[in-house]
């Protein structure tokens, strides 16, 4: 029998490679239309239209329109979680440099799910709950590497990472696109997290 687009066993590299081009720019622009929208606002229908693709190949991606949802998301935190894990930095400001770059190599690669981060309310939390837990444990984990806690303007790596929360995504919505975008966050953010102190050092 032919093998199909949608097909699970398909193992012709052609094949993967056409799935792969597919499921990326399904997921893509799905991104773009909620981010602009609202999640609610945006029904399957217009996202079929809007990557050209039919419904039933939707389906052989997504069941649903929350499964997109969590398709979307759950790779930015297991992505953000597997990096900060993989820190291996013991002075404070380098580790901060360092979850500065972390974000800013996500905003890079998923942008468009970055810019529907602010639609997620607690109806589609749930979808990404347990990725979402791991990328803040890794977090905290992180900030709690620093070689001295009193190098943390907050003292705290739970009120640091808060921080970061409330603040990354916003900080870089704003600076993407002017001069000095990478620079700028990066310091952002170690004015946000470090002392003055440490930050003379």
């Amino acid at each position: 029998m032919a093998e199909t687009i949608g097909a699970v066993g398909a193992h012709s590299p052609k094949i993967r490679r056409r799935r792969l081009k597919i499921r990326q720019t399904l997921v893509e622009e799905s991104a773009l239309l909620f981010g602009a929208r609202g999640i609610d606002d945006v029904s399957v229908d217009e996202i079929i239209d809007q990557a050209g693709i039919d419904k039933s190949t939707f389906y052989t991606f997504f069941p649903s329109k929350n499964d997109l949802v969590a398709g979307i998301l759950a790779p930015v935190f297991a992505g953000g979680s597997a990096a900060l894990d993989s820190l291996d930095r013991a002075d404070g400001e380098e580790i901060v440099e360092a979850i500065a770059d972390i974000y800013l190599d996500l905003w890079t690669e998923y942008h468009a799910a970055f810019l529907m981060v602010s639609q997620i309310d607690a109806k589609y939390f749930g979808l990404v709950q347990s990725e979402h837990e791991m990328f803040a444990s890794s977090l905290q984990k992180a900030l709690s590497r620093i070689s001295s806690p009193d190098d943390l303007r907050t003292k705290s790596p739970e009120l640091a990472r808060k921080i970061m929360a409330q603040c990354a995504i916003p900080l870089l919505k704003t600076y993407d696109g002017v001069p000095g975008f990478h620079d700028l966050f990066r310091s952002t953010i170690a004015a946000l997290l470090l002392t003055d102190d440490r930050l003379k050092n």
